[in-house]
């Protein structure tokens, strides 16, 4: 068994995005992992690349699927039943993992069956921004994650025990059309499986929004977060970007944003017209 089992489900043309999240997935202080990529009917030239990287690291294994009629979420309950983890941990093509990402969820599953990291939203002009904040352990929250299935964390910051997901009811299934695949598969837990769970504190995710890039091909992606490696490229430069980004999301209007943010995603009745008004605006003003 080993300490970590990492699903990371990818695509299409994402082979040069890979290149640049991988290396920092090498570059966690938790060395026990083992790398399951789950493709959903990717390119020529992505499989090449992780074709490399499978005989670079044995640790990575590249499991190569037809394109699913949603995103492949049968493709990662099957790989599951290979898993050798004693933790589960998930990862997107588009996001970075500060060094100590496994570390922090490592200590979060020793107590509790699911549990996430905090993120840094990343904007498209490279400046970090709050993002919402969310707490498992607050029982009002938790029953309003219960009610309404979704929940403002980012599938590259979750992670749960591999016994927890084997007592499931179904697992990862194919998603309904009217859902967001990764909390579809949290409700569950939360839910049916009544996993305990909680939130941790520590931001050790760059989330790239793929809704705040639009329209942005694979290429223009990657160049983007190749220059965010390189700056992240050893432990030193990221507890300095940490602590630099930290101060001023720590700062008094930054705080109040995220607060606000947070209680809307948990108050639909006042957050649906709100959005709904934000989108007028926004096109009366274009």
């Amino acid at each position: 068994m080993t300490a970590f089992t990492i699903m990371l489900p990818t695509t299409a043309d994402r082979g040069c995005t890979l290149e640049q999240v991988l290396p920092l997935v090498c570059l966690q202080s938790v060395r026990d992992w083992e790398l399951f990529v789950i493709g959903d009917g990717v390119d020529v030239d992505t499989r090449a690349v992780l074709h490399a990287w499978c005989q670079r690291d044995p640790r990575i294994r590249f499991f190569d699927h037809p394109k699913h009629e949603r995103r492949g979420e049968t493709y990662r309950h099957a790989a599951l039943q290979q898993a050798r983890g004693r933790c589960v941990a998930y990862l997107t093509d588009r996001d970075l993992w500060l060094h100590d990402h496994l570390a922090s969820l490592n200590g979060l599953l020793q107590h509790h069956a699911f549990a996430h990291t905090e993120r840094i939203d990343i904007t498209p002009a490279g400046r970090p921004r709050t993002s919402m904040r969310c707490d498992l352990g607050n029982p009002a929250q938790r029953r309003a994650i219960e009610r309404f299935g979704s929940m403002p964390i980012g599938l590259s910051t979750v992670g749960h025990t591999l016994e927890a997901y084997r007592r499931l009811p179904w697992g990862w299934r194919t998603t309904p059309k009217d859902r967001k695949t990764d909390h579809y598969m949290w409700h569950q837990f939360l839910r049916e499986g009544g996993a305990s769970a909680c939130s941790g504190r520590t931001a050790t995710v760059l989330y790239f929004n793929r809704g705040d890039h639009p329209g942005w091909p694979s290429a223009q992606r990657a160049a983007e977060l190749a220059r965010w490696r390189l700056m992240l490229a050893n432990v030193e430069a990221q507890e300095r970007w940490r602590q630099t980004a930290a101060s001023g999301l720590d700062a008094p209007w930054a705080r109040l944003q995220s607060a606000w943010r947070s209680w809307l995603f948990f108050h639909r009745g006042i957050r649906d017209p709100y959005l709904r008004w934000r989108r007028r605006l926004k096109a009366w003003r274009s």
